[in-house]
C-alpha cells in the first residue's frame, strides 16, 4: 500500500500546473529558485497596482511551485492569498481553479504527514466538490473535469468503502469532460491514476481497455507522459502475470543506472574543477601583473579626480548660497506685494463705503455694498497670505471662518451660521480667491432674498475626499429651482457660474426646505 501511495503522488504536480483556467507564466531557462523569485516579484507588482487578476494568477502558481519543492507551509500562505482574491473578485471564473489547487495541497499535507489523518482527505474532497459545483454554475467544464480528477485521486486513499466504490464514476466523469474540453493533460492524468488502481485490484479486463486507449495516443504525448505510460504498461504486465521479480529487477536496474550516472557526473565535475583551478591561477598571475602596471596611473587619476570633486563641491556650495539669498529676496518681495495689494483693496473698500453713503437710491447703494463685500473677501485673502508662513498658499479653513465672521458682523440681521469644515486644508491662492467669491455671493444672496421676518439660518460644509473638494451650502429661505436660478441675469449668479467654471467644477441648485447649492471641484 505504501508503494502504491508513492507512485500516485508522483502524478500530483504536473497536471495542476497545466490546469486550463489559470495561465502559467513561461519558465524558460530559469532554475526553480529563479522562477519562484520572478513570480514573487510579479506578485508584488500586481499588489502595488491593485491588479486582482494577476494577484490571483501569481499567488495560485506560487502555491503549486512551493508544493512541488515540498515547502507546504509556504504553499499554504500563497493559497490563502489566491482564495481571498478569487472569492472577492467580481468575475468568479478563477475560483474553481483555485479550489482545485486547494484540494491538491490538502492531499500533499496528508501524504507528507507522519501520521496521515482522514480529516485532510475530507478537506481535499470539500475543495474539489466546491470547484465542481461552482464550475457547473458558471459553465467552466475544464475546472469541473479537474475537480473529478481530484476526487478520483482522493478516493484511492480514502478509508471509507462508499467513497472507494465511487472511483469508476469519478474516472468516467473526468474522462468525459476531458474529451468534451479536448484536454489531453486531464485525460492522461486521470487514466494513469485509474490504470494503477485497476492493476492493483486485479481488474485486468478494464485495465486492458484504458491502457489500449492511452497507447493509441502515446506518439502525441510529452516525454513525461510517455514515460509514465510505459511504466504503467510495464507494471501492468508484471502484476498481471505475478512477476514480482521482474518489478524488483526493474528497480535494481534503475538504481544501478542512477549510481553509474552519478559517478560519471562526479568524474566530469572533478576534471572540470581541476581545469578551472589552473585557468584561475593563470588569470590571477596575469591580473596581478596588470595591476602593478596601472597602480601609479590610478593614483594620479585619483588625486586629479579628488581635486576636481573638491572644486565642484565648492562651486555648488557657492551656487546654493546665492540661490538661497535670491529665494529669500523673492519671498520678501512677494510678501511686500501682497501687503500692498491688501492695503489698496482696503482703500478701495473704504472709498466705496464713503460713496455709498452719498447715494440716494437703494439699488445703487446695494450694488456698491455688494462690490464692497467682494473686495473685502479678496482683501482678507491677501491679509492671510501676507501673515501666513507659506508663500502662494492659504489655509482654507481659517479663511472660511474669518470670511463668514466678517459677513455675519456686517449683516443687518440675526444670522445663525453652522460650519462643517475639515481640520486643515491648504490650496493655492487662485483657487481660494474663486472659492471665497462664491461663498461671499451665496451669503449675500441669502441675506437679500430670505425674508427678514424669519431668523436666517445658513449651513456650509466643506469636505475633501477621493480627489474631489465638495462645497455644500443651504439656507432656510423659499429657494428657487435650478432653471430659474440659471436664467437669472443678476451679477452675483453670473459671478458664481464664472468662478465655478474657472475652478473646473460642477454645481447643482435644488429646492429642499430652502435654497441648496452644491459644488464639486478637483482637489
Amino acid at each position: 500500500m505504501v508503494k502504491f501511495r508513492i507512485s500516485i503522488c508522483s502524478l500530483w504536480l504536473f497536471p495542476i500546473i497545466c490546469s486550463a483556467q489559470i495561465i502559467v507564466p513561461p519558465r524558460g531557462n530559469l532554475t526553480p529558485e529563479e522562477y519562484i523569485m520572478t513570480l514573487i516579484d510579479s506578485l508584488e507588482i500586481a499588489d502595488i497596482n491593485k491588479d486582482t487578476v494577476n494577484l490571483i494568477r501569481y499567488s495560485s502558481v506560487l502555491t503549486t511551485q512551493f508544493q512541488s519543492i515540498m515547502m507546504i507551509t509556504k504553499a499554504r500562505s500563497y493559497l490563502r492569498i489566491a482564495l481571498h482574491y478569487a472569492k472577492s473578485y467580481s468575475d468568479n471564473s478563477w475560483f474553481p481553479d483555485v479550489c482545485n489547487r486547494a484540494g491538491m495541497l490538502m492531499m500533499a499535507y496528508w501524504d507528507l504527514s507522519k501520521t496521515p489523518r482522514p480529516t485532510k482527505l475530507d478537506s481535499s474532497r470539500y475543495w474539489h466538490q466546491k470547484a465542481i459545483s461552482v464550475g457547473v454554475t458558471i459553465n467552466r467544464m475544464g475546472s469541473v473535469g479537474w475537480g473529478y480528477r481530484g476526487l478520483l485521486q482522493n478516493a484511492l486513499f480514502h478509508p471509507k468503502k462508499e467513497i472507494k466504490d465511487s472511483i469508476p464514476y469519478y474516472f468516467m466523469k473526468a474522462a468525459e469532460l476531458a474529451e468534451l474540453t479536448n484536454d489531453a493533460e486531464l485525460n492522461f492524468s486521470c487514466s494513469a491514476l485509474y490504470i494503477d488502481y485497476l492493476t492493483r485490484i486485479g481488474n485486468w479486463t478494464e485495465a486492458d481497455k484504458v491502457i489500449a486507449s492511452q497507447i493509441r495516443g502515446v506518439l502525441e504525448m510529452a516525454t513525461f507522459q510517455k514515460t509514465t505510460v510505459y511504466n504503467n504498461v510495464h507494471d501492468y504486465l508484471a502484476r498481471k502475470n505475478n512477476l514480482d521479480t521482474l518489478s524488483k529487477l526493474k528497480e535494481l536496474i534503475i538504481h544501478g543506472h542512477n549510481q553509474l550516472t552519478a559517478a560519471n557526473h562526479k568524474d566530469q565535475l572533478y576534471a572540470k574543477d581541476q581545469q578551472y583551478e589552473v585557468t584561475k591561477t593563470k588569470k590571477v598571475l596575469s591580473a596581478t601583473a596588470n595591476k602593478l602596471a596601472v597602480t601609479n596611473k590610478a593614483l594620479i587619476i585619483l588625486i586629479i579626480a579628488s581635486l576636481l570633486f573638491l572644486l565642484l563641491i565648492t562651486y555648488l556650495f557657492f551656487l546654493f548660497r546665492k540661490n538661497k539669498k535670491l529665494s529669500q529676496r523673492n519671498e520678501l518681495l512677494l510678501r511686500e506685494q501682497n501687503h500692498r495689494v491688501k492695503n489698496n483693496l482696503q482703500m478701495i473698500s473704504s472709498l466705496l463705503s464713503l460713496q455709498s453713503q452719498k447715494l440716494m437710491t437703494s439699488d445703487a447703494k446695494a450694488v456698491l455694498e455688494d462690490s464692497q463685500g467682494r473686495i473685502n473677501s479678496v482683501a482678507l485673502l491677501h491679509r492671510m497670505l501676507y501673515e501666513g508662513e507659506q508663500v502662494g498658499k492659504i489655509e482654507v479653513v481659517s479663511y472660511i471662518k474669518s470670511l463668514t465672521e466678517e459677513i455675519k458682523y456686517s449683516a443687518n440681521r440675526d444670522v445663525d451660521i453652522e460650519l462643517t469644515l475639515p481640520e486643515k486644508l491648504e490650496l493655492k491662492i487662485e483657487r481660494v480667491t474663486s472659492l471665497g467669491l462664491i461663498v461671499n455671493e451665496l451669503f449675500t444672496n441669502s441675506m437679500k432674498h430670505v425674508s427678514s421676518e424669519i431668523p436666517l439660518s445658513i449651513r456650509l460644509q466643506l469636505k475633501a475626499s477621493n480627489g474631489k473638494l465638495s462645497l455644500t451650502y443651504s439656507d432656510n429661505g423659499a429657494g428657487v429651482t435650478c432653471e430659474v436660478w440659471m436664467a437669472s441675469n443678476s451679477f452675483g449668479n453670473q459671478l458664481i457660474q464664472l468662478q465655478a467654471r474657472q475652478l473646473q467644477g460642477d454645481f447643482t441648485v435644488t429646492v429642499d426646505h430652502g435654497f441648496n447649492f452644491a459644488l464639486k471641484i478637483p482637489a
